[in-house]
């Protein structure tokens, strides 16, 4: 299975390391460019990857932590699920 997280704030940490502890690999991603978060990921554990947005929907289960006040268009990251593999599921 590949999972992912979209947004990493303080939620978004503390289920990545949850993944670090566990040895299983975790891509996390969020609005911003991966570079910009990429020594957060590698702080919590070599597991955690940083990925962009439209590389972190090819997985297998996507866990959103994002923001309310920043709230990502899902309908959006849907599309390019669709496009890129034709499925959501």
């Amino acid at each position: 299975m590949r999972y992912a997280i979209i947004g990493f704030g303080r939620i978004g940490h503390a289920i990545a390391g949850a993944f670090a502890r566990s040895g299983v690999e975790l891509s996390v991603a969020t609005t911003r460019d991966p570079e910009s978060f990429a020594s957060d990921a590698a702080a919590i554990g070599p597991t955690i990857v940083p990925r962009t947005l439209a590389e972190a929907v090819k997985v297998d289960v996507m866990i959103m932590t994002e923001s309310e006040r920043r709230p990502l268009d899902f309908r959006h990251l849907c599309q390019t699920r669709i496009e890129n593999d034709g499925d959501i599921g």
